[in-house]
C-alpha cells in the first residue's frame, strides 16, 4: 500500500512538472516580443539570411529634344527613335550644322544610327530615344 502510495505521488509530481515546463514553453513560444525564447544556452551557430534579389526600378529611357549633341559625348553612339511622327534630325561634322553628313525630314517614326564620336546629331521638331 505505501509503494502505490508513493507511485502516485511520484505520477503527481511528474505530471505537474510536465504542466510548468509545458507552461513556460508555452509561454516563449506565445511570447511575441520579437526575442527568442531563451533556455539558458549559448547558441554559437549563425544563420545565413537568403539572398533575396533586390527589385530595382527599371530607368526611364533618356529623351533627347531640340539642339544639338556631340556624339560619344553628350550623346552615347547607338540606335535612336523618334517620340514624334515628323521632325528634322541631321548628322553633322562641326556643331554649327554647316557640314551635314546625313540627314532626314519625313512624316512618321524614324530611326537614326549614330556610329561616330566627334560628330554632331542636330534634332529640331521632336525627341529621339534610344531604341532597344
Amino acid at each position: 500500500m505505501k509503494e502505490q502510495y508513493n507511485n502516485s505521488k511520484r505520477n503527481k509530481v511528474l505530471v505537474t512538472l510536465a504542466i510548468l515546463v509545458a507552461l513556460g514553453v508555452g509561454y516563449n513560444i506565445g511570447n511575441n516580443d520579437g526575442k527568442e525564447a531563451s533556455f539558458n544556452k549559448t547558441d554559437t551557430t549563425s544563420t545565413k539570411v537568403a539572398d533575396v534579389p533586390v527589385t530595382k526600378e527599371t530607368p526611364k529611357p533618356k529623351v533627347y529634344s531640340d539642339g544639338t549633341y556631340e556624339i560619344g559625348k553628350d550623346i552615347p553612339v547607338g540606335k535612336y527613335i523618334s517620340v514624334a511622327d515628323s521632325c528634322y534630325w541631321g548628322i553633322n561634322r562641326d556643331a554649327n550644322g554647316e557640314d551635314i553628313i546625313t540627314n532626314g525630314i519625313q512624316d512618321g517614326q524614324q530611326i537614326v544610327e549614330l556610329t561616330t564620336a566627334g560628330q554632331y546629331f542636330k534634332i529640331s521638331r521632336c525627341a529621339f530615344t534610344e531604341a532597344k
